[in-house]
């Protein structure tokens, strides 16, 4: 505790709303999670025929931020962007969107979401990513979070070491 500031104060998100991109395993599901545990409303999206998108709705079920599992095909631009405003649509906000910054091009999700509402970016960067793509254009807060390399023993304590710096970054 400093002063009246307590770490565990920056966490709480009730109220605010967030979509995990292809979030239903592996460090995106620890994100929604860590968000959902946080009271945020999470919506995570799982592409076509996702074999972990069952595992993903026992995990998320039950925590204090409700969560919302939709099929969404990874690269279809206009999908991302009716998802993003039926999102907005539903729950007057759209407070951040948390994405993968892998070989997939990141810009139309982002114009998409800035055209629907701005707010904040989240792109997780892996080990030896490449640079992520110039966004700077857009009316965006844009945060990159690195995702360590780890050992798969420890894959679990690296994905909530993530998921608290997404959560962190969320509830500014």
């Amino acid at each position: 505790m400093i002063g009246n500031w307590c770490a565990d104060d920056r966490l709480d998100v009730t109220g605010r709303v967030v979509v995990v991109a292809d979030g239903a395993h592996g460090v995106a599901l620890a994100v929604a999670a860590a968000l959902c545990d946080s009271g945020a409303h999470v919506v995570v999206t799982f592409p076509p025929k996702d074999v972990d998108v069952d595992r993903a709705r026992l995990v998320l079920t039950g925590r204090p931020g409700p969560a919302t599992l939709v099929e969404l095909p990874p690269h279809d631009a206009d999908a991302w962007l009716e998802l993003l405003e039926g999102v907005h649509e539903r729950h007057d906000r759209l407070d951040a969107c948390v994405h993968r910054s892998t070989g997939v091009p990141l810009r139309p999700a982002a114009e998409g979401q800035a055209k629907v509402a701005a707010g904040r970016l989240v792109l997780l960067t892996g080990p030896g990513a490449a640079p992520v793509e110039p966004l700077a254009d857009l009316d965006l807060l844009v945060d990159v979070v690195p995702v360590p390399a780890h050992d798969p023993d420890d894959a679990q304590a690296a994905h909530d070491r993530v998921a608290q710096a997404v959560a962190l970054r969320c509830a500014r």
